[in-house]
């Protein structure tokens, strides 16, 4: 009788133990969430779509579907979207930061998946590799369309001022990718909002890099006038001595709603931005130098020759070719810009003279030889006519022995190599929507 007890006392005790937790789990579960103010309220443009309201990882609209403002469950194509959440979580300040990380997507540069050149003699050119924002490949296609707020650009995207990142794809991509199958990348810059915030950020890494980060907006007018500035500067060492990138960026924004335009059912908007900046660098090499030391020891058993009896050599021996291109390493030796042309072009040999200079022909006819130099091996293959060479399988061996050249330290071009990026861009828009916004007109300027 007093187990029976006792049992009942537990069952009841443990009864009205669930009902209290399943009752402060109602509680919770129910609660409303606190309604903002009429004061708060602010009226947003259906040409316009703002990071703040998006939960965590999970965005609730884009334009990249329709270009009006649309809910992502009505959307009916496959998009994307990147929250500014999930690019400070995994530390996404770039495209080879985030493509690496996305649904059928691949980049190129430091840390990239994708060379661009797989089924050439060489891994990739230099161009293709170091060139992260025109070298991607989605959904194993070609490379997407980069947009600025929906406008094509070249310039590359950086999380310091950035809110989001559509990928537009799948089978009505090319509708949306400015004619490319692979669809867009678009990344939308922070415009200026009626909330004040401030953020200062600054981390170091490996190698001696640093980066540093400022945003600061204000508003001057409540829900009318408000300004944005942020700042960036991002120093980047790499293993390879004296590869660097030096990234300075400065942008501004604006949105002015008047007050005097905003009556009734209508809505005036104007936001205007404008960033500037300069990228400076010396871009590692992602791959050992070419291989054209071994066949001098092995195939030409170390053989030397003078200039002036050049002209005597077996030119149709497989591994001899024109000294300069590309048969030193991947890449060019060296180029040069002329100041008067947009091309470039290459550094060669001296010219082969004797010192000083004399008219006697037989020590100064430069007529009479060439410079010969080691050619890589897909082209050795080719003169050597090796089984399928017609088909060009055949690629050039990397130099694997770091003891030669340490290439995992050193950058081969050194110092003679520069690469740098200079821009200003802008944006002006001009929004008017009546009848609660359920008729608009936007008018947009960019350069």
């Amino acid at each position: 009788m007093n187990r029976s007890t006792s049992r009942s006392k537990v069952s009841t005790l443990t009864s009205a133990l669930c009902l209290l937790a399943a009752h402060s789990l109602c509680a919770q579960t129910t609660t409303a969430p606190k309604l903002e103010t009429d004061n708060d309220i602010v009226v947003l443009s259906p040409f316009q779509v703002e990071d703040t309201a998006d939960q965590g990882y999970a965005a609730k609209a884009t334009l990249a579907g329709t270009r009006i403002r649309t809910e992502l469950k009505d959307v009916g194509s496959a998009t994307s979207v990147v929250t500014q959440k999930f690019l400070q979580d995994t530390n996404s300040t770039n495209s080879t930061d985030l493509l690496v990380l996305t649904t059928n997507t691949e980049v190129a540069g430091q840390g990239g998946n994708f060379a661009g050149g797989g089924d050439a003699a060489q891994i990739s050119s230099t161009t293709n590799y170091n060139s992260p924002v025109p070298n991607t490949r989605v959904r194993g296609l070609a490379a997407a369309d980069n947009l600025r707020d929906f406008f094509l650009t070249d310039i590359p995207w950086d999380s310091y001022n950035t809110g989001r990142i559509d990928l537009q794809r799948g089978p009505n991509s090319i509708l949306f990718g400015i004619g490319s199958p692979a669809g867009i990348i678009n990344n939308s810059v922070n415009p200026a909002s009626f909330k004040d915030a401030n953020k200062v950020e600054f981390r170091v890494s490996s190698f001696g890099s640093y980066r540093g980060t400022v945003d600061l907006n204000k508003v001057l007018l409540k829900n009318e006038l408000a300004v944005r500035l942020s700042l960036l500067e991002d120093d980047t060492k790499y293993r390879q001595t004296p590869a660097f990138r030096d990234d300075k960026r400065l942008y501004g924004a604006l949105r002015y709603d008047p007050a005097a335009l905003n009556q009734g059912s209508a809505h005036t908007s104007f936001r205007a931005n404008y960033e500037t900046g300069k990228v400076d660098g010396r871009n590692p090499s992602y791959t050992p130098p070419v291989d054209l030391i071994t066949p001098w020891f092995n195939s030409l058993n170390k053989a030397t020759y003078a200039w002036q009896d050049s002209a005597s050599l077996p030119t149709t021996y497989p591994y001899l070719g024109a000294a300069g291109g590309n048969t030193v390493y991947d890449g060019v030796i060296q180029t040069f810009a002329s100041p008067t042309s947009s091309t470039s072009g290459l550094s060669f040999p001296a010219t082969a003279v004797n010192y000083p200079v004399t008219t006697d022909s037989s020590r100064n006819n430069q007529t009479n030889g060439q410079y010969w130099g080691i050619s890589p091996y897909s082209t050795y293959a080719t003169k050597a006519n090796l089984p399928g060479a017609a088909l060009s399988p055949f690629k050039d061996k990397s130099l694997t022995d770091a003891k030669v050249f340490d290439f995992y330290n050193n950058l081969l071009e050194g110092t003679n190599k520069r690469n740098w990026t200079k821009f200003h861009a802008y944006n002006l828009n001009l929004s008017q929507t009546f009848f609660d916004n359920k008729v608009g007109l936007e008018l947009a300027y960019d350069k």
